[in-house]
């Protein structure tokens, strides 16, 4: 994989937005970057990486501009870093920091789900599945650290900067399953669910060794209970979780799996309930 000429402390945009949507693995080298706009990426199959954690940094810049998105109607706007729209196959993101900072780091926006806000509403969304796609997709996050802040300004969400930091849904696109593998990940100050799973039509998920902290809810997850749809298999194990807003939603299994397990999983230094089906 060609480490990209990114040059640290510059605006990367426009470079990055052009290598994912040509369908290029990219590998950030170390060093803090910006990014002022959301990057939509369609159709795509690739690993969008850094030369670690702690090493390659990329930063929502201030005024951060929200995009019209195509399961929008106009005038809806959401402000994401990354979005990845119908890959076609395998996405994968790792080694990296991704960092919000500021009371109002996007501008105002009318988010369709939860009106105005000048957050960034989601760090890394993956949506659906091209119809190319004959056997459905893994996405697999890795070894990423996703930091919002606290923040006071009239337009934040549940007093936080930040949203979503990941999500991984199946609800549009092809009717074949999306599978995700969640891991070492470490994820503070979200204003709502840290991690995101929602299993449509099948698939597996592994979310575990996460470090959830200052977040108002942990981990949400659920797999349609129509009886026409494929229901996918869950283990959650190895998160820790740690001061949320709201500890009773620590992890929300919402609807029903094929099967699911818990294990291993803490709460402010307490082992939660092992439940394995």
């Amino acid at each position: 994989m060609k480490v990209s000429e990114y040059i640290p402390g510059t605006d990367i945009t426009v470079q990055l937005r052009t290598e994912l949507n040509a369908g290029r693995d990219v590998k950030i080298p170390a060093g803090h970057f910006y990014i002022s706009e959301s990057i939509i990426v369609e159709g795509y199959s690739g690993t969008l990486m850094g030369a670690g954690k702690d090493a390659s940094i990329i930063e929502a810049a201030q005024g951060f501009k929200g995009t019209e998105e195509p399961m929008f109607s106009p005038g809806e706007e959401v402000t994401n870093m990354f979005a990845f729209y119908w890959s076609t196959g395998d996405v994968t993101c790792e080694n990296l920091t991704l960092l919000v900072t500021g009371n109002s780091p996007a501008e105002a926006h009318n988010n369709p789900f939860l009106g105005d806000l000048t957050t960034i509403d989601n760090a890394i969304v993956v949506v659906g599945i091209h119809e190319e796609s004959e056997t459905g997709i893994t996405v697999t996050l890795n070894n990423l650290k996703i930091k919002g802040e606290d923040s006071n300004h009239p337009m934040s969400r549940k007093g936080k900067n930040l949203v979503y930091p990941l999500i991984v849904t199946g609800l549009q696109g092809a009717p074949k399953p999306i599978s995700t593998v969640i891991k070492n990940c470490e994820i503070e100050n979200s204003g709502s669910d840290s991690i995101a799973y929602w299993a449509v039509f099948g698939g597996t998920g592994l979310i575990k060794d996460n470090d959830i902290k200052n977040c108002y809810s942990g981990i949400r997850t659920f797999s349609l209970t129509d009886p026409l749809t494929i229901l996918g298999e869950l283990t959650l194990r190895d998160n820790m979780f740690t001061k949320l807003t709201r500890p009773d939603r620590a992890i929300r299994n919402l609807n029903t799996w094929s099967s699911c397990c818990l294990k291993n999983n803490t709460q402010d230094g307490v082992l939660m309930t092992d439940d394995c089906q």
